[in-house]
């Protein structure tokens, strides 16, 4: 346009724009921000590092490099790259690519529930599944509490915790204790299972109920009222019924009164 003879200024052709003929992995790059005679320059490529105009080198292995004149940059705590890379990639079981930005991100550990090869790959655990922060790989998934793998060749199928049974993480669904039951189906611990009326215990074991107590179910165990009696694996309070022993003026279960002389009157 405005170059050439009897324009003011010299030719095109005469004109030298530094970086006219940039080397390997490098391109001129126009920044309008810098002074015009630094505008056209060969600058590095992404992946790779070294002086304005001049050669570039890839970037080496565990780094990241921008470009342009900027120097490699070592990885993040667990993340790796191969030579010539501008980002790093995440360790299995942690989650980020970080860079080219400066300075770099870090690797998140891959969220429970999931689990994460590496770099940006995120895999949610099959359905009533879940897993430990950090996993990398499907086999740390495992049936959540409530659920269970009843087929050993489907690890990965889990179904509601069936009643009378508690299912804690994993593929196994446990028996309720002999006397104990629970209410419904999908559960987790021991102690949903409730034991039967007549008995107590926190559901992984039931004992009988004492004689002079009664034991409504569960856990519950409560001792008969005073002067009351109760035959052993008694459910029910009004199994407590009143035992003559007790009672004041009573000797072997019979009525002793008072004697009184038979020879003297009696006063009326």
């Amino acid at each position: 346009g405005q170059h050439g003879i009897n324009k003011g200024r010299p030719p095109c052709d005469d004109v030298v724009i530094p970086g006219g003929n940039c080397s390997a992995n490098s391109h001129m790059h126009v920044d309008t921000n810098i002074p015009h005679d630094e505008r056209y320059r060969c600058r590095c490529d992404p992946g790779f590092s070294g002086p304005i105009d001049g050669d570039c080198e890839a970037c080496p292995e565990n780094h990241y490099c921008i470009g342009s004149d900027t120097p490699p940059e070592a990885c993040p705590a667990n993340s790796v790259s191969a030579v010539g890379q501008s980002e790093c990639q995440c360790d299995a079981g942690f989650l980020g690519t970080p860079g080219p930005e400066l300075p770099a991100a870090p690797c998140k550990p891959c969220p429970h529930g999931r689990y994460c090869p590496g770099g940006m790959m995120l895999e949610v655990c099959p359905l009533h599944m879940t897993s430990p922060e950090g996993s990398s790989d499907r086999s740390a998934c495992e049936c959540k509490p409530g659920f269970y793998a009843p087929d050993s060749s489907a690890p990965y199928k889990c179904v509601i915790c069936p009643q009378d049974h508690y299912c804690p993480l994993g593929p196994t669904a446990f028996s309720c204790a002999a006397g104990a039951n629970t209410k419904g189906r999908g559960h987790a611990v021991p102690t949903d299972c409730e034991c039967h009326p007549g008995t107590y215990g926190d559901g992984s074991e039931c004992k009988d109920c004492e004689a002079d107590f009664y034991c409504i179910g569960g856990s519950h165990k409560e001792a008969c009222p005073e002067r009351t009696h109760s035959l052993p694996r008694s459910g029910l309070a009004t199994a407590c019924i009143e035992n003559p022993l007790h009672d004041e003026g009573e000797k072997g279960g019979e009525t002793v009164e008072d004697e009184v002389p038979i020879d003297e009157p009696v006063d009326e």
